[in-house]
């Protein structure tokens, strides 16, 4: 595995994500169980036995996540003094997270007020709202920690679908190569050298990789 640290961290406690080469199912894009894989072997054959929609099953990827974090609020909260998009307003503190995805093609607005994670994820998620998934993501700290898990989410499944499309192209392209007449000595170097190459590309897109993050949630003490 290869360890990545972003060009804006600074040296202190990290936290590893894994961002995985290869798909996973909706369902099971973090952890969901014990250390023997009981649960997540359970809700496996569930989703799978009930034919769920993608929406069911985020519901119930939410609903899992959420019982199995019930009762561990962020420690922090009690001791923060000043709110979270007062600190961020000075200093230019937002740059660091308005340039990389104003880059991507998002243009994204820093907070003006503290507005907790829930209120924005509710314009969304209505379900979700109602049935509290968001509800320790209180005042705009809250929804900064909601971003957080949120753009993981999304760059744990675009890296996913990104691994998946390579993949397929990569299988096709060996295969084609194995099955082409290649009468002339020349040719048939050439093509044996690219299967070599393409089958190492293969075997690095098998592998997993990971992204060094500064700690910012704290859930138990």
């Amino acid at each position: 595995m290869q360890e990545l640290i972003s060009p804006h961290a600074r040296p202190t406690r990290k936290c590893l994500v894994d961002v995985p080469d290869m798909e996973r199912p909706i369902y099971h894009s973090k952890p969901l169980d014990d250390r023997n894989g009981n649960a997540y072997m359970k809700a496996v054959t569930e989703d799978h036995a009930m034919a769920l929609t993608p929406a069911e099953k985020q519901r119930r990827y939410r609903k899992r996540k959420r019982e199995k974090e019930k009762n561990r609020s962020d420690a922090t909260h009690d001791f923060l003094l000043q709110p979270f998009f007062e600190w961020m307003g000075n200093g230019g503190r937002w740059e660091d997270i308005t340039f990389p995805l104003g880059v991507a093609g998002f243009e994204f607005l820093p907070f003006w007020d503290d507005t907790g994670g829930k209120e924005i994820a509710r314009k969304f998620d209505e379900w979700g709202a109602d049935e509290g998934y968001y509800d320790d993501f209180g005042g705009s700290v809250g929804r900064g920690e909601l971003l957080v898990s949120c753009l993981l989410d999304a760059a744990t499944g675009l890296a996913s679908r990104l691994n998946q499309y390579k993949l397929e192209q990569i299988e096709y392209r060996i295969a084609e190569l194995e099955k082409a007449d290649l009468a002339h000595p020349v040719d048939r170097k050439k093509a044996l050298a690219d299967i070599v190459r393409l089958s190492r590309i293969r075997d690095r897109l098998r592998k997993e990789k990971r992204w060094s993050l500064r700690e910012w949630t704290v859930k138990e003490v």
